[in-house]
Formats: structure tokens, sequence, C-alpha cells
């Protein structure tokens, strides 16, 4: 399965219960169907779809979706110890 909901869905299905997400999850992606309990989580998963990388390292160019992964990569660079 290529979409993590849809994999879930048939899981359900083979357990004789509902392949509908359940209640909690109102949020839910229109490009994959993937569903989130909050909006900001559903935002930040849009991020994955596609588009520019919004963290970018200075050094080598590397890109990260998320200012943590950004931070964690840039120790490489400076030798900061976590």
């Amino acid at each position: 399965f290529n979409v993590s909901s849809n994999l879930y869905r048939h899981q359900r299905s083979h357990a004789g219960e509902s392949a509908e997400k359940p209640r909690g999850f109102p949020y839910k992606c229109e490009e994959c169907g993937k569903n989130f309990r909050r909006n900001k989580e559903l935002a930040a998963h849009r991020r994955s779809h596609g588009g520019d990388l919004p963290f970018r390292c200075g050094d080598c160019g590397k890109g990260f979706w998320w200012s943590s992964h950004w931070l964690r990569h840039r120790r490489i660079h400076t030798g900061e110890k976590p």
C-alpha cells in the first residue's frame, strides 16, 4: 500500500471492523487520505507532498522539512554535541 490509510482500512476489513477511521481524526489530507487529530498536524503533513524544502543548510545545501532536523544536521558542520 502506498498510503498508510489504505493499509489501515485493509487491516480493519480483515478484523471485521469498520474500515472508517475512528472518531477523533477529523482532519483529512485530500491528497493521500491520511487522517489527523489536529489541523496543525495536517498542515505539517501537507509539506510531505512536495514543494520546496523550507529549511536548507547554508554549508552543504541539504534541505529539510522540519527546523528541528535542520538544527540537528548543523551540528555536523559545527562539531557541537547534543
